[in-house]
């Protein structure tokens, strides 16, 4: 497995560093791939960036330079700060994207990736946007095929059966194939048994403290449930909450749900979000 670009919350600390210390100044990204290149600039801080600004080179050619970054939702220009811009080819096809990072601001939410594709015309950049919530990704070639997945972890469930501090999300990988993004997390299963390991491990530390002093077990949990449902283990996930509910195991601050209500919500939980038939 070989790393490519790694955590943005690392990233994005030492790529703007400078403009803490110097928020009215200028501030410039960029990177290159072959002769693509691509810069970004803005004033501002980490949470405050104003005056977004792209351009795409090819060669000699600015082929993109858009003053305003604008969000895909609203249309409004962006007020998120950039946090890492990279080029590269993420679909095999020879031909580099170009990433481009935000943070929307807020204590941690939320990131998104802006990635710009090459349709063909020197005055073609399409673009899509993806959404991450609160937790960033890492691009990784899982499978050693020489092309990149963005492996991060599924937000739907902050917030659902703890406080955020005590959420656990459980690992989801997506893929960049001709301007779109596909969840292909049940393709890889040893990550997916990684990410189920990790997740055990942290239940069978944690239950061994005092109520006052461990995790939210229901979080932890329901994690490990989502990646063992992913690996066709229903029977040994609901054996094992069970017995948990029978020790009084799932229990916890509200409104979030215990005991027997706990184990209705998070079986309709993972049917909603598409981990149960």
């Amino acid at each position: 497995m070989r790393l490519l670009f790694s955590g943005l919350v690392v990233a994005a600390i030492a790529a703007l560093a400078p403009t803490l210390a110097s928020a009215g100044q200028k501030q410039t990204l960029s990177a290159s791939h072959g002769d693509v290149k691509a810069a970004v600039t803005f004033k501002g801080s980490f949470l405050f960036a104003r005056a977004v600004r792209i351009t795409i080179t090819r060669g000699d050619t600015v082929v993109l330079d858009r003053v305003r970054v604008r969000d895909a939702g609203t249309g409004m220009p962006t007020a998120s700060a950039p946090s890492l811009v990279a080029v590269t080819d993420l679909d095999g096809d020879g031909e580099p994207e170009v990433l481009l990072d935000l943070y929307s601001g807020g204590a941690h939410c939320c990131w998104f990736t802006r990635i710009y594709h090459f349709g063909g015309a020197y005055t073609d950049y399409t673009w899509t946007e993806h959404g991450w919530g609160n937790y960033p990704y890492d691009l990784v070639d899982l499978d050693g095929d020489g092309l990149p997945e963005f492996s991060s972890a599924d937000d739907r469930f902050a917030y659902a059966f703890a406080a955020y501090a005590f959420s656990i999300p459980p690992i989801q990988i997506w893929q960049y194939r001709s301007g779109l993004m596909s969840d292909v997390t049940r393709s890889y299963r040893t990550d997916i048994k990684r990410d189920a390991r990790t997740w055990w491990r942290l239940y069978k530390k944690e239950r061994r403290k005092s109520i006052e002093k461990r995790s939210d077990l229901r979080a932890v949990l329901a994690a490990w449930a989502a990646d063992k449902y992913q690996l066709g283990h229903k029977a040994q996930v609901w054996k094992t909450l069970k017995a948990a509910r029978k020790r009084g195991e799932l229990r916890g601050d509200a409104p979030w749900p215990k005991g027997r209500k706990y184990l209705r919500e998070l079986r309709a939980f993972l049917v909603a979000t598409g981990y149960a038939g």
